[in-house]
């Protein structure tokens, strides 16, 4: 399971496949390449803000929750 299963697990708010990426990963692993998002700072970046709050309730980094807004430009949210 990976950084993807976690993304994809969030936006869809499926607790049992989140459940299952978290078996061998953890729920701050980055996604591959440069950009150094987690999943939460990746849907706080798109304002996906009930998929942040999930993986929040699941453990997620905040700080990380709020650099993807920052990045994003979500200052007011």
């Amino acid at each position: 399971m990976s950084y993807d299963d976690i993304l994809k697990a969030a936006r869809t708010l499926d607790e049992e496949a989140l459940n299952a990426a978290l078996v061998n990963s953890s729920i701050d692993t980055d996604k591959p390449g440069k950009s150094f998002f987690t999943a939460a700072s990746q849907l706080a970046f798109e304002k996906n803000i009930e998929s942040v709050n999930f993986l929040l309730a699941h453990g997620a980094n905040k700080h990380y929750a709020a650099s993807g807004a920052a990045q994003g430009g979500h200052r007011d949210d």
